[in-house]
């Protein structure tokens, strides 16, 4: 057999071999969703507003028009409203950054929402000490339910 043929068979045979792979890592857990009590009301976001410690809540996804001192319009926020007619704004009125993009808004608009993050009896912020709003801030989770 001559040379050229030798190599070429090793070569067919090199190739054909079967690769060895990797075995497959196991996959990541799903993370899992945050755990926190129930604020169904103003009396259990009252109970647990500044305590630092997450709150979960249901309501109805919307915007609404805020006004500040002498009627100044703040613009419009999100808000969930829950079962008692509390309204929850999400995030801080004053972080606009904060705000949520038009993508967002026309998902949860007008749904059942399920929204995780820490109360606060005010939106955090660096301006008005006398708006008083109860804020979940951050929004740690949002769902449609």
């Amino acid at each position: 057999m001559s040379r050229m043929r030798v190599w070429c068979c090793l070569l067919v045979a090199a190739c054909s071999a079967p690769v060895p792979t990797k075995p497959l890592r196991e996959p990541l857990p799903a993370k899992s969703p945050v755990q926190s009590p129930a604020c169904a009301d103003a009396a259990a976001l009252d109970a647990r507003a500044n305590a630092n410690q997450p709150c979960t809540i249901v309501g109805t996804y919307s915007l609404k028009q805020f006004s500040g001192k002498g009627k100044v319009d703040l613009g419009e926020w999100p808000i969930v409203t829950l079962a008692d007619g509390t309204d929850v704004m999400l995030e801080s009125l004053w972080q606009e950054a904060k705000a949520p993009d038009a993508a967002t808004v026309a998902k949860f608009r007008g749904q059942t929402v399920t929204v995780t993050g820490i109360v606060h009896t005010s939106p955090p912020k660096e301006s008005p000490e006398n708006f008083f709003h109860m804020t979940l801030s951050p929004v740690l989770a949002i769902d449609l339910q």
